[in-house]
C-alpha cells in the first residue's frame, strides 16, 4: 500500500484583513444606528430601565435606575414571583425650540422581572432616593428547587 502525501501551495496575501478595525467600524456604525434611534424614538415604546439584583439568605434586594423620574410617577406591582414597575412619561414643557435629545424620564418605562421564588407579600419594602428604586423582598420560605432522580 502506497501512501500518497499532498502539500498544497500557500497563498501569500499582501493586505491580510484587520479584524480589529473591522470589529471597530462595525461597532461606529452600530452605534450611529442605535443613537438615531434613541433621539428619534417613540414615545409609544416602552424603555427598560436598568437594574441589579441582590441576594443575601431569604433577602433580596431589586435596584431600578430611572433617573429624572418623580416617586409619584412609579407604579409598583409585586406578584408571588415576580415584580413589575410602570412609569408614565413626565408632561412635556415646550419651549419653542427643537429637541435633540430627551431625557431617560421623557419615555414610558416599564420592565418585568420574573423570579424564581415565591415572595412573602406582606414583607416588602420600597424606596426612592436619587433615581434608584429600591425594592427589598422576603422569599417565602419552603419554596426551593431539588434535582429529582430519573429511574
Amino acid at each position: 500500500m502506497e501512501v500518497q502525501i499532498v502539500k498544497e501551495e500557500q497563498q501569500v496575501v499582501n493586505n491580510p484583513p484587520n479584524i480589529g478595525r473591522e470589529i471597530t467600524e462595525l461597532e461606529k456604525s452600530l452605534r450611529r444606528i442605535i443613537s438615531s434611534l434613541v433621539v428619534t424614538g417613540s414615545k409609544d415604546i416602552d424603555r427598560e430601565p436598568p437594574i441589579d439584583i441582590y441576594e443575601d439568605g431569604d433577602k433580596v434586594i431589586v435596584l431600578f435606575d430611572m433617573p429624572g423620574v418623580r416617586k409619584e410617577q412609579i407604579k409598583l406591582r409585586i406578584g408571588m414571583n415576580y415584580i413589575e414597575v410602570n412609569v408614565e412619561p413626565t408632561a412635556y414643557i415646550a419651549t419653542g425650540k427643537p429637541v435633540l435629545l430627551e431625557r431617560f424620564s421623557n419615555y414610558k418605562l416599564h420592565r418585568r422581572v420574573e423570579l424564581p421564588f415565591n415572595v412573602k407579600l406582606d414583607d416588602v419594602k420600597a424606596y426612592y432616593k436619587d433615581g434608584v428604586l429600591q425594592v427589598h423582598l422576603t422569599k417565602l420560605p419552603g419554596y426551593n428547587t431539588a434535582e429529582v432522580a430519573i429511574e
